[in-house]
């Protein structure tokens, strides 16, 4: 199975530094790719980002989203399911440790990476900020501004002092690595790949079971094509029954002119309280148990019900929603067999003279009539060629008279 490059997503704040990072010693499989976005975003902006994210990684079969603090208010969000997020308490911790990110915070120091200083006055902007106005809110809780510096971008020392005067702030470097954010990138990455290949996995056995299930459906309807004896048409189905959900128990009914029949448990000997009456009550088609761990069939006749069947305890109950396509398959084929051998069944008893036919129940009466209690045929009379012929041959006779018939 091939495997796909798998796409890390990151901010343009993150981006240059992550790249200039995994350049040094490139890693194969891991592909890099910007998704502009604010920093600190709003709600409806990191909704917008993940959605963006989603797209992405849907193409890709699968995406990495790494960030920092910005990125933990996706919780509650939704997500896509083939998108996974990485993301630390703030960016720095990418840079430097977390307790020399925290002594930094703890004098004062408002902290900024190459990539961020890029696009300082787009995020004044969107902050809404004058330089006046700048200066007024950061002295309010900041002292200095201070960069850290990976030594990758040339431009980042009067980026930052351009921003520091705009604020109004002492600037300050403190020379930071590439080395902990490749680390964080390949160990974030390495349990994204797992996750991937364990989805991939569950994808593949899932494909294996519905390929498996079709085949033992066609395997059904092959069996039950070659009779039309009610009684091999239900051991078929529960045979059938068996090998695709595994339940623990199942309970077979037969209806036949009003009346249900006697339970048929398998095995023998175990009934669960309450599921044959659940099984009698349950409306026409496919529904799940009140349990929630198995299904209740129906099989509907043209005139009402032929049968019910119970599966209970199923070997895996939360995929009960698969299930049920499976089992509406399974509710039609053999719903259809059993609609066939209930036309006509049995051995029929006729009047060897007046070709009148016995109904159990009814006593005798015509054939006609016969049939169309056991059946949905519908009759209209005509005249095969050897009755025709017969019949116009006595037509003829009668037209000649008795003092014709002798003559030459």
């Amino acid at each position: 199975m091939k495997v796909q490059p798998l796409q890390v997503l990151l901010c343009q704040c993150l981006f240059a530094e992550a790249r200039a990072a995994m350049a040094q010693n490139p890693f194969l499989g891991l592909e890099l790719s910007c998704l502009p976005r604010s920093c600190t975003p709003r709600r409806s902006e990191l909704q917008a980002m993940l959605e963006e994210a989603g797209r992405r990684s849907k193409k890709a079969h699968g995406a990495l989203l790494v960030g920092g603090g910005c990125l933990a208010a996706h919780h509650g969000l939704p997500k896509p399911p083939d998108l996974q997020v990485a993301c630390r308490s703030t960016c720095f911790d990418f840079f430097l440790p977390p307790e020399q990110v925290q002594a930094l915070l703890s004098r004062g120091a408002y902290l900024v990476t190459p990539g961020w200083l890029l696009g300082w006055r787009k995020v004044m902007a969107e902050w809404g900020l004058s330089e006046g106005e700048a200066r007024a809110f950061f002295a309010e809780s900041c002292a200095c501004v201070v960069l850290l510096d990976v030594g990758e971008d040339p431009r980042a020392r009067a980026d930052l002092a351009a921003f520091a005067a705009f604020v109004g702030l002492p600037a300050e470097r403190v020379a930071a690595d590439l080395g902990p954010l490749r680390m964080a990138l390949l160990e974030e990455a390495w349990a994204a790949r797992e996750a991937q290949m364990a989805r991939q996995a569950e994808e593949l056995g899932q494909a294996r079971r519905r390929l498996a299930e079709q085949a033992a459906l066609v395997d059904l309807v092959q069996r039950l094509s070659a009779t039309i004896d009610e009684e091999a048409i239900v051991r078929v189905l529960l045979d059938v029954a068996q090998s695709l959900f595994a339940p623990g128990t199942m309970l077979w009914l037969s209806h036949w002119k009003g009346q249900w029949g006697v339970a048929q448990w398998v095995p023998p000997g175990s009934p669960r309280t309450g599921l044959e009456a659940e099984l009698r009550a349950c409306a026409v088609g496919l529904h799940p148990t009140e349990a929630g761990d198995g299904m209740l069939l129906r099989f509907e006749g043209p005139d009402g019900p032929m049968g019910a069947l119970a599966l209970a305890q199923l070997a895996f109950p939360n995929q009960i929603t698969t299930y049920l396509e499976t089992a509406q398959t399974l509710l039609e084929a053999a719903q259809l067999a059993l609609g066939n051998a209930r036309n006509l069944h049995g051995m029929i008893r006729i009047c060897a003279w007046c070709r009148k036919v016995k109904d159990e129940d009814k006593g005798w009466g015509s054939f006609e009539d016969y049939l169309h209690e056991q059946s949905s045929a519908t009759f209209s009379h005509g005249m095969c060629p050897d009755c025709a012929s017969r019949m116009a041959g006595q037509i003829e006779t009668k037209k000649q008279g008795p003092a014709d018939a002798g003559k030459p």
